[in-house]
């Protein structure tokens, strides 16, 4: 069964949000991200948004999938909305900021140069008071960190690249020296760029114990120095973005080279179902099988008992397409066993009983209790999971050559086989 759009984007690793649409495609063509995924065709999420896709190959066969989106509109408040919204639905596992900003000049930074950092802080927090009998602004340049390690060394070793704070602000501005030069004079910090996202990015991301999401910096390429001659030359913001996505690239390939980001399913409804299943049925069914217990068989036909060939293995038996609800009557377990001429039976005695079919040498299973995954947001991913977890139980391993005693089968494998038995 093919993925599904949420779970495509699911499986990635890594979220890279970028401040506005615009911003998407050049960012993304440069790390090579050529899927793309229209925001319509992911349930949960806002129509306006687009994703592209890419994967990232390390030593060792390992792939990382991450995926280039942004927020509908650039500014402090929009893109919170928006990103907490993606990072809410979609459970990224790293996310990266990346964009475009304003450099300092005074500090060194030049037009398509790229500042890296891990602390930022808002313009827009703060107090009004009367000061000298003018209502007057006062921000409290209060500092939100996520501290990355690497990103330093990182930067220190690139002649383009600058590590230091963001300031953030909800609006435009032509004025970003005479903003430098009033947080150094006020609190005598030298912030490195001023931009519109970095703070909200940040702080959301501090709340990992409810975003379960690791923040792994913020990287802008400077496409003005918050002039009067901001915008003026549109190639320049072009190439800020492609120097963004070449030092965001090596960053990633640093970041991830020395770093496990495999996630576990272990909490996964699909692998709690599957544990207490093995536990509860596979596990009593095939220790029964080998202690010799009886097995009784009821002709489907004859409606009679008879003794019955001595079952070697257990086969559990997926739904068509995964569609946890596919077993969930009786009615049609029924019609299943008598379309492919399955028998009932029961296993073991007393309270070690437990009922299966029978077809041949094989007790079949067709397990029912998927029908719980029917109100998960994902029920065919979790069907998956469910399989997973099985087959890395022990029954379903074989061991010193022979057959594993428990397998699990498709319903294209289980059709198959019994047309041709």
């Amino acid at each position: 069964m093919a993925e599904t759009p949420l779970r495509r984007l699911r499986s990635c690793a890594l979220a890279i949000f970028c401040g506005k649409p615009e911003e998407i495609t050049i960012i993304a063509t440069e790390l090579g991200a050529r899927e793309r995924i229209s925001g319509t065709a992911v349930d949960g999420v806002d129509n306006g948004h687009i994703f592209h896709i890419g994967k990232m190959e390390f030593v060792g066969g390992k792939k990382l999938g991450f995926y280039v989106t942004s927020s509908l509109r650039q500014g402090l408040v929009p893109f919170a909305i928006a990103t907490g919204a993606l990072i809410s639905v979609l459970r990224p596992r790293f996310a990266i900021h990346a964009g475009v900003c304003a450099g300092n000049k005074k500090q060194g930074v030049r037009l398509m140069d790229v500042v890296c950092g891990d602390s930022a802080m808002s313009l827009e927090d703060g107090k009004w008071a009367l000061k000298n009998d003018t209502l007057t602004f006062l921000p409290d340049y209060e500092t939100v960190s996520s501290p990355v390690a690497g990103l330093i060394p990182f930067a220190s070793t690139r002649d383009n690249v600058h590590y230091g704070f963001y300031v953030s602000g909800s609006a435009v501005r032509e004025d970003a020296p005479a903003i430098f030069e009033k947080i150094e004079l006020t609190i005598t910090r030298k912030v490195l760029a001023l931009e519109m996202e970095a703070s909200a990015f940040l702080k959301l991301c501090s709340h990992s114990k409810h975003t379960n999401v690791l923040a792994l910096g913020v990287l802008k390429g400077v496409s003005d120095l918050g002039d009067e001659d901001r915008g003026r030359d549109p190639e320049v913001y072009e190439e800020a973005l492609r120097e963004t996505g070449k030092v965001l690239k090596d960053w990633v390939r640093n970041c991830f080279s020395s770093m496990t980001w495999e996630p576990s399913e272990e909490a996964e409804p699909g692998a709690k179902l599957a544990r207490t299943y093995y536990t509860n049925f596979v596990q009593r069914v095939v220790d029964a099988l080998s202690a010799g217990l009886p097995v009784t068989v009821e002709a489907v036909q004859e409606n009679s008992t008879a003794p019955a060939p001595r079952p070697t293995a257990v086969k559990i038996v997926m739904p068509p397409d995964d569609n946890v609800d596919y077993f969930a009557e009786q009615g049609q377990l029924e019609e299943i066993a008598g379309t492919y001429a399955l028998q009932n039976a029961v296993v073991g005695q007393k309270s070690f009983k437990r009922t299966a079919y029978c077809k041949g040498e094989n007790l079949v299973d067709f397990p029912r209790c998927l029908n719980g995954l029917c109100d998960t947001d994902e029920p065919a991913y979790q069907a998956l999971v469910f399989r997973r977890f099985l087959e890395a139980r022990p029954y379903f391993r074989r061991i010193e050559g022979r057959d594993a005693p428990a397998q699990v089968l498709t319903w294209g494998e289980f059709v198959q086989v019994s047309a041709g038995s």
